[in-house]
């Protein structure tokens, strides 16, 4: 396998799908550097940012 195929496909290899949310809350700078990945995340079909 090549360097790039490996690059590619350790992270969905570890990739998780968690089934239960820890209780405490996120805090709002956990919010905000989520939003703000979500932001500059590629979307589908080039469909817009939300507003």
């Amino acid at each position: 396998m090549s360097e790039h195929s490996e690059r590619l496909i350790d992270p969905i290899l570890q990739r998780r799908s968690p089934r239960a949310f820890a209780e405490r809350e996120p805090s709002g700078e956990q919010l905000r550097l989520l939003f703000e990945a979500a932001r500059w995340a590629a979307s589908s079909f080039n469909g817009q940012p939300w507003r």
